[in-house]
Parts: C-alpha cells; sequence; structure tokens
C-alpha cells in the first residue's frame, strides 16, 4: 500500500506539472507580448540562417586567378587610391636612395596545412611570383637576406621606387604547392577560405577558414559554390531562377550585359551595384603592317569612333564614354594629355592627308594605288562586344573605311591575335596602377594573345626605366613624356569605361568592389 501510495504522489505531480505548462504556454500565446516573442523567433531563425552563397560565374575556379583571392593571400594589398597598405607584410622601412628595403613579416599567419609562413616563405614567394605577376622587382634585386623569422632585407642594384605597388600582386604560397611554370598545383592557402570539392568547368566548393588569422575579415559566409556558367545570358536566366545568388562577383571585368542592366535593376527580388571606375575597353592599332602603319590613318579611326553613341544608344548610359586609355585620375594616370574625341571631320582631313580618295564615288576610300581602304576587327564574342564592333563599323563607314567584323571565342581570338593576322583588335585594357602594365606589355612592340604591345618606341623603354628607377620628380615627368608619346603614336584608343557590376537576390548584404578588380572581398557579405 505505501508502494502504491508512492506511485498515487507521483503521478499526481506529474499532472499537475503537465498542466502547469500547458498553463503557461497557453497564457504567452495570449498576451500582448507574443508579438515580440515571435520577432525574437524571427531573428534567431534569421541568425542560424545556412550562410551559403553561390556564384553565378563565367570561368573555370581554377583558371580564374580573381579564385585565388579566396584561398591565398597576397604580401600587400591596395588602398582606394592604389596606395600600398598592410597585409602579411605588415610594415616596413625604405631607404633614401630606394635601394634598400626591410619587410617586417606578420606573425601568427598559418597555411590551412598548419604551417606557417614565415620569412622563409615569403622569400621564395617573392622571388617565384615576381616573373607570372609581370612584377619588374626581380630585374634590379641583387639580393634577399633573412634578418631573422619575420624580418627580410631586399637590396637592389640601383633605385626602385614601385617595389611596395608590386607587393599586392605577389601571392603567399609554399614551395610544394607550386609547379615551375607559375601554376597552383595544391590550394593550400593563408586566405578566408579552403577549396574543398574542385569539378573542372563545372564547380567548387569552398568551406569558411576559420582559423583564418585576420579576425577582422573572417567571413559570415560558411561555404562559397563556384557554379561553372559561361553564357552571360544563362548566366542571368540562373540567377532569376535561384540557382545562384549572385553574378558579376567572380569577374574582374563588367561581365553582366550592360543592355540587360536596366531590367535587372527593374526585377523584383534583385539587386545591382555598379562600381563608379573601371577598366576601359580598348582596341589596339596593327601598326606594324598594313595600312595602319600610318599614324595618320589610326588617329583618323580614333577621332570617327562616337563613344557617346556607343554609350547611349547601346547600353543605356551606362558605360562612361571615353578617348582615355586610363581614367587620368588614377595615379600615374594621363593628365597631362586630351582624350581622342568624336571628330569624323577631323578624321576624314586625316585620311586625306594619308593619300586616300573615293575615286569611284562608292563610298570606300582607296590608297594611291587604287586599292580600297579594307580593314578587319577581330574581337569577342559577347553581346556587348558584338554591338560595340557593329557600332564602329557604321561609324567607320561613314570616313570611308569598310571594316569587315570577326567575332572569336576567347582561345581562338587570342591565337589569331598572337598572328598579327588583322588591322584592328580588341585588346587587354591598361590597369591601375599602370606601373603593373609597363612590363607585361609595354617593353616591346611584339605580338600577344591580346594584340600588340605599347613599347613604340626605344624611348618608352628608357622611360619605363627612369619610371623604376628615378627619383620621384624623375619619374613624375617620365610618366608625362610617356603619355605623350603613347597618345601622339596612337597605338590603341579607349571606348568607354566597363565598370564592374554585381547583381544578387536582395536578401544579401556587404558586397563591395575592392580596389584591387582581381579580389573578390566577401569578408561582410551576409544572408538575412
Amino acid at each position: 500500500m505505501k508502494r502504491i501510495g508512492i506511485l498515487l504522489l507521483c503521478g499526481l505531480l506529474i499532472f499537475t506539472v503537465a498542466m502547469c505548462g500547458c498553463t503557461t504556454a497557453t497564457e504567452t500565446t495570449t498576451q500582448p507580448q507574443t508579438n515580440a516573442n515571435t520577432n525574437t523567433n524571427t531573428q534567431i531563425q534569421n541568425q542560424i540562417k545556412p550562410q551559403v552563397l553561390t556564384l553565378g560565374a563565367q570561368n573555370d575556379f581554377k583558371d580564374s586567378f580573381e579564385s585565388k583571392s579566396l584561398v591565398f593571400d597576397t604580401l600587400m594589398k591596395y588602398n582606394d587610391d592604389f596606395s600600398p597598405k598592410p597585409n602579411i607584410i605588415e610594415s616596413w622601412e625604405v631607404s633614401k636612395d630606394k635601394k634598400t628595403y626591410i619587410l617586417h613579416i606578420r606573425k601568427g599567419v598559418y597555411f590551412t596545412n598548419g604551417k606557417e609562413a614565415n620569412a622563409d616563405v615569403v622569400k621564395f614567394s617573392l622571388e617565384y611570383w615576381a616573373p607570372y605577376r609581370y612584377c619588374r622587382y626581380i630585374k634590379y634585386l641583387d639580393s634577399i637576406e633573412k634578418i631573422d623569422n619575420y624580418t627580410l632585407k631586399l637590396k637592389f642594384k640601383e633605385p626602385y621606387a614601385p617595389l611596395l605597388e608590386e607587393l599586392p600582386r605577389i601571392y603567399l604560397t609554399l614551395p610544394e604547392t607550386v609547379d615551375d611554370k607559375g601554376n597552383i598545383i595544391k590550394w593550400i592557402g593563408t586566405g578566408p577560405f579552403i577549396l574543398k570539392e574542385y569539378q573542372k568547368g563545372q564547380k567548387a566548393v569552398l568551406v569558411r577558414n576559420d582559423n583564418y588569422w585576420n579576425k577582422e575579415k573572417i567571413p559570415k559566409i560558411e561555404k562559397v559554390i563556384w557554379k561553372v556558367i559561361p553564357d552571360e545570358n544563362a548566366r542571368i536566366m540562373a540567377l532569376k531562377s535561384g540557382a545562384v545568388d549572385a553574378i558579376g562577383v567572380t569577374e574582374h571585368y563588367l561581365s553582366v550585359p550592360a543592355q540587360r542592366i536596366p531590367e535587372l535593376q527593374k526585377t523584383p527580388g534583385l539587386k545591382v551595384m555598379i562600381a563608379d571606375k573601371g577598366t576601359i575597353e580598348t582596341y589596339c592599332f596593327n601598326y606594324k603592317k598594313g595600312p595602319l602603319t600610318d599614324k595618320r590613318v589610326r588617329q583618323a579611326i580614333a577621332y570617327a569612333i562616337d563613344r557617346e553613341g556607343i554609350s547611349k544608344n547601346l547600353f543605356n548610359g551606362i558605360p562612361q564614354p571615353t578617348g582615355h586609355l586610363l581614367l587620368p585620375e588614377f595615379k600615374n594616370g594621363p593628365k597631362n594629355v586630351k582624350p581622342y574625341y568624336y571628330n569624323p571631320e577631323k578624321a576624314k582631313q586625316l585620311l586625306a592627308e594619308a593619300g586616300y580618295k573615293d575615286t569611284n564615288g562608292d563610298g570606300i576610300l582607296e590608297d594611291k594605288d587604287g586599292k580600297p581602304l579594307r580593314l578587319t576587327l577581330i574581337t569577342g564574342n559577347t553581346q556587348m562586344e558584338r554591338d560595340t564592333a557593329v557600332y564602329i563599323q557604321k561609324n567607320l563607314r561613314d570616313i570611308g573605311i569598310d571594316l569587315n567584323i570577326v567575332c572569336l571565342e576567347k582561345k581562338a581570338r587570342k591565337e589569331r591575335a598572337k598572328k598579327g593576322d588583322w588591322d584592328i583588335c580588341r585588346t587587354h585594357p591598361w590597369v591601375a596602377p599602370p606601373v603593373r602594365y609597363l612590363k607585361w606589355r609595354c617593353m616591346d612592340d611584339g605580338y600577344d594573345s591580346f594584340g600588340i604591345k605599347f613599347g613604340v618606341n626605344d624611348r618608352v623603354k628608357e622611360l619605363i626605366n627612369i619610371i623604376y628607377t628615378g627619383s620621384d620628380e624623375e619619374i613624375k615627368n617620365a610618366w608625362n613624356e610617356l603619355w605623350k608619346i603613347e597618345y601622339d603614336f596612337c597605338p590603341a584608343t579607349g571606348l568607354y569605361v566597363r565598370p564592374r557590376v554585381f547583381v544578387f537576390k536582395d536578401n544579401i548584404k556587404g558586397f563591395r568592389f575592392d580596389p584591387d578588380v582581381g579580389c573578390i572581398d566577401l569578408s561582410n557579405v551576409t544572408i538575412e
């Protein structure tokens, strides 16, 4: 009986507690505080929402240099004005003669395999990456001395001014993670994400590096899916359907068709971000053979292009028209020269001075031997590239030039560009800071996969040497003279600024344009 009584008492207590619990819940749902509790629950749900970001990308993950910024650090970074700022190199000292640099390496930086980023690793990275990242310091470097585990002394054979501007180009990598051709073979870095899965030409999956050394920049995003969608319109469809969360983020150039930006701006659930600066869409001229060996013909074409018409009539005024090769506001930009502008009458005058006439009345000019002025333009196969070429075709027809347009996919275009089998070629634009461009495309006048280089004469090469080794005043004067030569010689002409454009779901916050267009900064991105 005693046992039965105890059991009955326990049962009564359980029943009472259960009833009290039910009463409390019921009372809570009928109180005015219900909305507050609901809001709190919603906030909690938002906080625990999976932070998985799917990016629609034009290019394969490992073939894209932008992707490296997710996994690897660079030795330094750029401020918005392209002045260098600390990163792995946290401080530095420069001798007055600019022949000695002391680099202090940040402590506590580790690769995801546990190895420390010390002076030996930084020394290797400096020596390895320079030629592959078009950094000219390697030519002038005399020695790199390890002072201690976190300090290096760089000595140069002669004064070398732009070292710090080049260090944001240098990846921090372990020797065993690269081959002897500038390729990363093991994606083990110190950056904010870790590459976990890779399917060539299809996708890559990255997870957050929770041990990332830069605590202020540890991403909120836990996983990034890099989904390869080569076609620009297919990427837009994928965004609208929800298959991806953002497009344009993975490319260092404008990869969203400008014609479709107004449509995307009006699409519910999407947000469009347009950078206020960018690189310039540029056509180069084959000044080594054919009709464009005559400077007057090159200049005539530059004056014949209606850049404002292209921007307004084709692209809703989104790209800023310009006849510059680089925006003057950038450091060492072409501030001392005037851009080419739309002046068809001046273009016709230059062609007449070059000896061209329309002798048969067909609207196409002929040279003194009666040969029609027919040119070939090779360009890309995107909608924006095709439309631009067709518009310019009409501009040139108006001054008596017959332009044949050849639109090619990237690989075929690069192969033909290297052969010099063209008159006009869509080329790689100048980049900021422009010192980065000099070693890459200004040291000679040869053909490359982007057309023809800008080393138009020996004086350009002399000026480049001054830019690398001169005093501040000598460097300033050298840049001014270099721009005068390039603009007068007219090896190329700018068309319009191609700003980077991000398009993404409107529940995503925190995107920003890094000054370095090759860097993807997801540090403040969150999904609500």
